[in-house]
């Protein structure tokens, strides 16, 4: 039998209540939850079922290992007890026991009730990526309904207008289903919808702002009593001290008039202003050092106060309020497309027959609420118990209070490790009750604390709560880091032997983010950071380290597989560490969360399942044939490419192995044959074993397992074949709409994570996030990139949404196009900062309460040596905990802990740094640390040749000659004065367009005369203009179009180009929109012209003609004189047709001319068609006799 603690004792027994066991890290939350399951269960006097109990946790990991510790702890009661019939009942029903996720009960809730649903009981949950691409596809729809009812001046059009991005409308599709998401979140998703409309124009914003303001404003006033303080001081600027007093009544009065309204806070905000500082003298005998000390200060103090007067203060509460009146439309329009939304994808899912969580939620909430149902369920269970009750949102709190009988529900958790408010977790429900449960053994709604920690050594507790006590408060962490909060030592490790002396203090390794000295290699902060954590690890791994094997009853050295790097986002980092630890020998393994689709093996497989969907696919063709499935070689390619030089590769290829008799024939025929069986499979089997058929076929599979990284990449092709499997077990069907599939991922940014190819019990270092290693533990962990700013991402978007607040929109004048913030963006923006600060701190505090031996903690900042002087600024407060306006304004985590450590005794590198060694007001607190600064850099040495000794670095440093081998002198002089030869040609295109050329002699000519045509207006969205028609551009190429496909015998039948312009549009070569632009008496009068006949009768007749000319570069840019580069000239030829003595060249343009601009249009396209004439003469070696401009718009024929 365990011993449990007094407390421990008390959550397992107490009975009769509503209890909320509020565990801290590594308290045994997990063990006190069995143990009261067991107990229940075995109770002599009151025995309970173990089907009576309702457990629910938080993965299904959880609840396999929850059940599988009550079934051991089951068969240990029944050799105690074999005679027991009660016993061996539970040992029965354990198989049935409700132990699982809260979604698993919602899906056997909905399952055995589907009836009263309404719903197919055959229905399928839908998987999260499957589900992701069903919401685009049918919020394309929604909004394809809108776009096609939607008039000009509709609210559709102006939300779109007003909140849609510059090219598409993606911002307001990601508004639409973050708002879907939101809402589901909430019990009642309609209801909260309802009131975020409604509550926009009756909130009191002000009210939630003004909290933030007076927090600021005393924190202010605080820091002019400091400079008060000074100018008293001996040799303080005393001058300064009246004016001082001023400005400090002056926050008296702002801080008032904030405790009653905004009204009057914004009144006395209008009567700010400052007064310059008296002048003082020598003779005033003022120590410069504190005179300018106290000025930073007070500078400090008034640019806040402009900055909160410019941001809340610079427009009246009547103005700020007829905002939100204007915006109230926008909102109803958006609010309405959610609903619409949500109907057609709930409509989708039944048409599949899939149900997605949410809906397993509501549907679940429906079943409850029915009073009959409802009842039959509660009285099923005795006793509701719930684990890592923090985590949970409003529709979950709300399925709980149904289903637990009346006192039963017991919660255990912890809200300091509440880290899924981005999965709409709401911590708020832990803390009320948190806040609101007695502790009293007689109460029906009861609070018991474990604060003892069973984990960590005293080191690592002592310091964690040294850190927690200082920057935890309500104001910023939401929560008190008091008493009944702390951790504390209750773990019992054995003592080390006498002849080891191990330091466990907790490490802090602090780096310069930007290094002035050009010595030392310019490596990332994460590089750096990366290396000094792998020199850290060999160091531990050569020395050593002991740790303590619980197994074993021993200690061991310490191995590869005790240590984690723990990071807050992997993302675009752990790659340095696996660079840097592979060279310093270290294995290691990374969760990159990314990166599957880079991998070459799936690249080069998705390309062969791509031309076995559709072989005319050049590039994906390109791919196969070049890898080693195929194994071509670029000679080998490019004589392909040979024999079709316009066809698509396929049809090239195809013509190899019917031309072709040596070995590139035997290859082509080979894979042509090999790929029409695999395409006659694809149409007939599935695809999972269609995949596995390439990989034996191709021996694809084995090859790449022979490379480097070979488990890695098989492991990855294995996953494809698994998620080509899953993908079948869908509502989806077929090669083709997997690759959809694939394809859609890629347009939305999403990648797969690396298939995993290593088991748990791998010796390597875990480079994991802060999320992923919640509920593990290691001996030893490094916490790295603590200053790495915070994401705050979430307050700059056009609309914020708030669970509780509802919506908070930037205001935008569509007609002036400018924008700024409402009042409710403003109360939502500080809303959301509180709240991802006091997420972060539990991040923090969730990251260090990981070890259980040893803590590094590792940061890079700018500018180390000020970051240090203004931590240091809180050395002389007076109270244990940090000022909570400085706590908010933090961008990282060194932010909070600066500050903290600089105020301990051992902080001494800290305070070196600013020559404060020897400071009276430190703390003396237990917690141990060690603290080392890296202000020049580390070396990373790649290898022996690259490596600086320690002497040379600190003659260049102190600008001594350095002795240097008579050998190499040249070498270093000719290397450090090369210059690139061509440097005059880097800037220029090495391709360009004859419209480019055209635009850029017309704006030479145009410079010369002393005017520009350019002129340019702010755009509106680009995908909104088409409600403006189509551009000249647009309806040029509209025409030319129509030309290029015209048949030339019938051309002048009118009733011939109206059907043929109808053929253009039904074959989908032409959209609707430009067959209306096309103007038929224009172009019958063209094709009825001398011109026009001269064209129609000739034999030869070329149209669209794409051409590509080498120029030399001097022709193009005068300034390139002398050299002997070449231009690649692009461009296409509108007409051309031969007669017996030479080309005719034709352009026809549809710009809109007047008679009197006819010698201007010539001057500006002729040196487009000098470059036509050019190109024909050159490439077909014929010579141009004619050529002519057709302008539409006048049916005038000129010749250049």
């Amino acid at each position: 039998m365990p011993e449990w603690t007094t407390e421990q004792e008390e959550a397992i027994k107490a009975r009769g209540c509503n209890l909320l066991v509020a565990a801290a890290a590594g308290s045994g939350k997990t063990a006190v939850l069995v143990e009261r399951i067991i107990r229940l269960i075995s109770d002599e006097n009151n025995p309970v079922d173990v089907d009576k109990l309702l457990v629910v946790t938080f993965t299904n990991a959880a609840a396999a290992e929850m059940k599988e510790r009550v079934g051991i702890a089951i068969n240990k009661a029944l050799k105690e007890k074999p005679l027991s019939r009660h016993l061996y009942r539970q040992n029965t029903l354990l198989n049935k026991a409700s132990i699982m996720t809260l979604h698993s009960f919602c899906l056997e809730i909905v399952r055995e009730n589907f009836y009263f649903l309404g719903i197919d009981p055959n229905f399928r949950i839908i998987d999260e990526t499957e589900g992701e691409l069903l919401r685009f596809d049918v919020l394309e729809e929604v909004m394809e309904k809108y776009y096609a009812q939607s008039e000009e001046n509709d609210f559709f059009i102006k939300l779109m207008d007003a909140y849609g991005g510059a090219k598409d409308d993606s911002n307001i599709k990601e508004l639409i289903l973050n708002l879907y998401e939101f809402s589901q979140s909430n019990p009642y998703p309609e209801k909260w919808l309802k009131e975020a409309e409604n509550n926009f124009t009756t909130t009191d914003w002000f009210k939630e702002i003004l909290k933030d303001i007076r927090l600021e404003l005393s924190a202010l006033r605080s820091l002019l009593v400091q400079a008060c303080a000074l100018a008293q001081s001996p040799g303080g600027p005393l001058l300064y001290l009246d004016t001082l007093q001023e400005e400090l009544a002056l926050l008296d009065d702002l801080i008032a008039a904030g405790k009653i309204s905004w009204e009057r806070l914004y009144d006395s905000f209008s009567q700010v202003s400052f007064a310059r500082l008296p002048s003082i003298k020598k003779k005033d005998g003022v120590d410069p050092e504190i005179q300018e000390q106290v000025k930073k200060i007070r500078d400090r103090v008034k640019t806040k106060l402009n900055e909160i007067q410019e941001k809340h203060f610079s427009r009246t509460p009547q103005e700020l309020m007829a905002d939100l009146e204007l915006l109230q439309p926008y909102l109803q329009m958006l609010v309405q497309l959610v609903k619409d939304f949500s109907k057609a994808y709930r409509e989708a899912k039944a048409k599949r027959n899939l149900v997605d969580f949410n809906d397993l939620e509501h549907y679940c909430l429906a079943v409850l609420e029915d009073e009959n149902i409802g009842k039959k369920i509660r009285e099923k269970y005795v006793q509701v118990l719930v684990d890592e009750y923090q985590d949970i949102n409003d529709v979950q709190e709300t399925i709980l209070k149904l289903v637990t009988p009346e006192h039963s529900l017991f919660m255990v958790g912890d809200i300091k490790q509440s880290i899924y408010r981005f999965r709409l977790a709401k911590p708020e429900l832990f803390l009320e009750k948190y806040q609101s449960f007695s502790p009293a053994e007689t109460s029906l709604n009861r609070r018991i604390d474990l604060a003892k920690n069973f984990r960590c050594r005293q080191e690592i507790v002592d310091g964690i709560n040294y850190l927690f006590r200082q920057i935890m408060t309500p104001e910023v962490g939401e929560l008190s880091y008091d008493e009944k909060a702390a951790l504390i030592y209750g773990a019992n490790y054995p003592a080390y032997d006498q002849q080891v002396t191990i330091d466990n203090c907790i490490e802090v390794h602090l780096l310069e983010k930007k290094l002035e000295s050009e010595l030392v290699e310019n490596n990332s902060p994460s590089e750096r950071e990366a290396f000094i954590i792998g020199q850290r690890i060999k160091e531990l791994i050569n020395q050593g380290y002991p740790v303590y094997d619980t197994k074993l009853d021993t200690y061991r050295p310490l191995t590869y597989r005790d240590i984690v790097v723990l990071l807050r986002s992997p993302k675009g980092t752990a790659e340095n560490y696996l660079e840097y630890f592979h060279r310093l020998g270290i294995p290691v393994y990374a969760e990159l969360g990314s990166g599957y689709f880079k991998a070459t093996e799936v690249g080069v497989m998705l390309s062969l399942l791509q031309i076995i969907d559709n072989p005319r696919q050049d590039m994906p063709l390109v791919s196969v044939l070049r890898s080693p499935i195929v194994g071509l070689s670029i000679e080998e390619l490019s004589q392909i490419r040979l024999h079709l030089e316009k066809a698509t590769f396929y049809e090239a290829l195809v013509k190899t192995s019917e031309q072709e008799t040596g070995e590139l024939g035997i290859k082509a025929r080979n894979f042509l044959e090999q790929l029409d069986d695999w395409r006659t499979m694809a149409r007939q089997g599935n695809l999972a074993d269609l995949i596995w058929t390439l990989y034996r076929e191709t021996g694809y599979f084995d090859y790449v397992g022979a490379m480097p990284g070979g488990n890695q990449r098989q492991a990855n092709l294995r996953a494809l074949h698994d998620r080509a499997r899953q993908y079948e077990a869908t509502s989806f069907r077929g090669l083709h709409s997997f690759l959809r599939f694939i394809e859609r991922l890629a347009e939305n940014h999403r990648d797969l994570e690396p298939a995993k190819a290593l088991g748990e019990s791998e010796n390597v270092v875990r480079i994991m996030s802060i999320h992923k290693s919640k509920g593990l533990e290691f001996p030893v962990v490094f916490v790295a990139g603590l200053g790495q700013q915070f994401n705050m991402v979430d307050t700059r978007k056009d609309v914020l949404i708030h669970k509780d607040l509802g919506l908070g929109p930037v205001f935008i004048d569509p007609e002036k196009r400018i924008k700024y913030p409402t009042i409710a963006k403003l109360a939502l923006e500080t809303k959301i900062k509180q709240e991802t600060l006091a997420e972060e701190m539990r991040i923090l505090y969730v990251a260090l309460t990981r070890a259980r031996e040893k803590l590094i903690l590792v940061g890079s900042l700018n500018n180390l040596e000020k970051n240090v002087d203004d931590w240091y600024r809180v050395m002389d407060l007076a109270s244990e905990t940090l000022p909570a306006y400085e706590l908010a304004q933090a961008k990282c985590y060194l932010d909070w802990l600066g500050p903290a450590l600089i105020r301990h005794e051992q902080s001494y590198p800290l305070r070196q740094l600013i020559g404060k060694e020897d400071d009276p007001q430190s703390i003396k607190d237990k917690s141990c640390w060690q603290i080392q600064t890296y202000r020049e850099g580390v070396s990373i040495e790649k290898d022996s040749r690259e490596s600086i000794t320690q002497e040379i670095l600190e003659q260049i440093k102190d600008l001594q000659p350095v002795e240097v081998n008579p050998e190499l002198q040249q070498a270093i002089t000719q290397r450090l004065n090369w210059r690139y030869p061509y440097q005059n040609v880097v800037t220029k295109g090495a391709k360009i367009t004859v419209t480019e050329i055209k635009n850029k002699f017309q704006a030479l000519a145009e410079e010369e005369q002393g005017y520009s045509s350019e002129y340019r207006l702010t755009k509106r969205p680009v995908f909104l203009q088409r409600y403006q028609g189509l551009s000249p551009q647009e309806k040029g190429s509209a025409l030319h179009l129509v030309l290029q496909h015209l048949d030339l015998n019938l051309a002048e039948q009118e009733e011939y180009l109206q059907d043929f312009l109808d053929s253009l549009v039904k074959r989908e070569i032409m959209t609707a929109e430009q067959k209306e632009t096309i103007n038929l008496d224009q172009l019958l009068q063209f094709l009825t012209s001398s011109l026009g006949k001269r064209m129609r009768k000739a034999g030869k007749v070329k149209r669209e003609i794409p051409f590509s000319l080498g120029l030399p570069a001097a022709e193009i840019y005068p300034d390139l004189e002398g050299t002997t580069e070449t231009i690649f000239l692009q461009g296409v030829i509108d007409c051309l047709w031969w007669e017996e003595d030479g080309w005719i060249l034709l352009d026809y343009k549809s710009d809109q001319v007047k008679e009197t601009e006819i010698d201007q249009v010539v001057k500006k396209y002729e040196v487009q068609i000098n470059l036509y004439t050019r190109a024909v003469e050159e490439i077909l070696q014929q010579p141009v006799k004619e050529r002519y401009l057709y302008l539409f718009s006048l049916g005038r024929t000129v010749k250049i």
